[in-house]
């Protein structure tokens, strides 16, 4: 039972983060600047992480990780790509074995809807190429504008449980002196409770500092969350600190 409430926890953390997970959301500034040209680009980023931690859980097991993505955008305005990335995820049904790799299939599209107001809708296709039954399906939802994202996630199939999950975030970037950017983001993660299942939902409250340097960016991030409150068998710390190199290309 407690494995379970654990593993529910740490697979609602696979979705694409604000550090590198996706495609960068467009400029709701310049979309409409973006529009009126012809622009197709292959881009993505690479990273290496201290500790993986995404909604208050650590899917890299407290350990570092590699990840990166690479896509196609055209328009700035739609985006097809694939993300991939090292994991420790002790698969559920055999304690035994250990997830080391997923990759995730994207596809997303914005439109400026009123001003410097965009929305987009985005798809993932989660891939855990050692452990199919692990596999699942995302549906998201953003509303940009200017510096600020609300995202709305849902999961309708939690990986086998027939149970389904939602993720709300909000965040809000601000443009610091040097090149430096501040990040503070709020989300709450409301699980449907399974059979025979005790859980509960829980929030995170996160804080990315980004030094940008040209070439790469630099990101420390410290993440709080509520959980211990609600499940006792939770390894992981409420306050955690991790450190990322990102390089983009």
């Amino acid at each position: 039972m407690k494995f379970v409430i654990f593993s529910l926890l740490l697979l609602s953390s696979f979705a694409f983060s604000e550090e590198l997970r996706s495609p960068a959301s467009p400029d709701s500034i310049n979309m409409k600047k973006s529009l009126e040209t012809t622009d197709l680009k292959i881009n993505g980023e690479v990273s290496l992480v201290s500790n993986d931690i995404f909604r208050g859980v650590s899917i890299s097991n407290n350990k570092s990780a590699m990840q990166g993505w690479i896509g196609l955008t055209y328009l700035q305005f739609l985006n097809v790509g694939i993300y991939t990335s090292e994991t420790h995820f002790i698969v559920p049904s055999d304690t035994s074995k250990v997830a080391n790799r997923y990759n995730v299939y994207f596809a997303s599209a914005y439109a400026p809807i009123y001003g410097d107001l965009v929305v987009g809708l985005q798809y993932c296709n989660y891939d855990f190429i050692e452990y199919p039954s692990l596999n699942q399906n995302e549906y998201f939802v953003e509303m940009l504008y200017k510096n600020s994202k609300l995202k709305i996630m849902h999961n309708p199939n939690y990986i086998g449980l027939n149970t389904k999950y939602q993720y709300i975030s909000l965040e809000h970037s601000f443009n610091l002196s040097n090149n430096y950017s501040l990040t503070p983001l709020i989300s709450t993660t409301v699980i449907e409770k399974p059979e025979n299942v005790d859980i509960k939902n829980y929030q995170e409250f996160k804080l990315t500092l980004s030094k940008d340097l040209g070439v790469l960016k630099i990101n420390t991030i410290y993440s709080n969350t509520n959980r211990s409150k609600f499940y006792s068998s939770d390894k992981y710390k409420d306050n955690s600190v991790a450190f990322g190199v990102v390089i983009p290309f």
